[in-house]
């Protein structure tokens, strides 16, 4: 029988913000290593690393990256605030803890001289009912509408155009329920389009017809452990250089594919 062996970090003797200290983010780390929250062995280095990491930003000037905790915190409070659940009996967005440390880590860790974002990629590997689906319209919509991005291109990818169509449609009807967001964004069956900035977000998939001609800011890649080859990730990843801060996100379940990308990055 597999036993979780929890490894707790020592406690930190260097000083916290408040600001930091007190966020969700921060807690959900502590939780973690603590053994508080039993988890697995990469969310524990998960949540070891941005420990660790923070303090060496908060205690050496040299360090070339520093945690801005309130722009890891905008796409939180943009999700809370404007996005609207359309299944179940709820009715208002809560991002859970350990999605709180999610983006803040996404969002939160920049370039300590250009301000510009550290990570580009990351992955999110979770079990089935877990607000995928919150996330994947939350991190869209907002990569839309608030990265303080002119002519942002925002897509969401799948396999097969079908699956991107009803991540897309979900996607849609939580906008189109928000009574501030449904004001500012023009939704139609091609996409969702931000004339303030010319920004558009729409479905795409390894057999469209076109992948040439984009310019993409973000991109938010559905159910990857289906994926069997690179073709559609590396092209995406090809049209990202001309953005200062391009983030693609991987968001999955786990699968049956052993030797598809999903495994190449769960092993690094």
């Amino acid at each position: 029988m597999a036993v979780a062996v929890v490894i707790a970090l020592k406690t930190s003797e260097v000083a916290i913000p408040n600001i930091i200290r007190s966020s969700k983010a921060y807690q959900f780390a502590i939780d973690v290593t603590s053994g508080k929250i039993v988890s697995g062995k990469r969310r524990i280095q998960a949540c070891q690393r941005f420990l660790r990491e923070l303090e060496e930003s908060l205690t050496d000037p040299s360090y070339p990256w520093e945690f801005d905790i309130k722009k890891g915190c905008r796409p939180i409070d943009f999700v809370e605030q404007f996005l609207v659940p359309t299944k179940g009996a709820y009715s208002k967005m809560e991002m859970l803890p350990w999605q709180h440390f999610v983006e803040a880590n996404l969002y939160g860790w920049i370039s300590r001289k250009t301000g510009y974002r550290r990570f580009r990629e990351g992955i999110i590997i979770v079990g089935q009912g877990n607000g995928k689906s919150t996330m994947i319209a939350g991190n869209s919509t907002y990569g839309l509408t608030k990265d303080g991005e002119r002519g942002a291109e925002v897509y969401c990818l799948s396999n097969a155009k079908d699956q991107a169509r009803i991540i897309f449609n979900e996607c849609k009807a939580q906008v189109d329920a928000s009574p501030i967001l449904s004001k500012h964004i023009r939704s139609t069956k091609q996409g969702m389009f931000f004339d303030q900035t010319n920004s558009k977000f729409q479905p795409l998939a390894s057999d469209s017809k076109n992948l040439d001609g984009r310019n993409v800011h973000m991109a938010v890649f559905d159910e990857i452990h289906e994926f069997r080859d690179y073709k559609l990730i590396n092209v995406i990843k090809g049209k990202t250089k001309k953005r200062k801060q391009p983030l693609i996100i991987y968001i999955t379940t786990l699968g049956t594919v052993i030797d598809g990308p999903l495994m190449d990055f769960y092993i690094l």
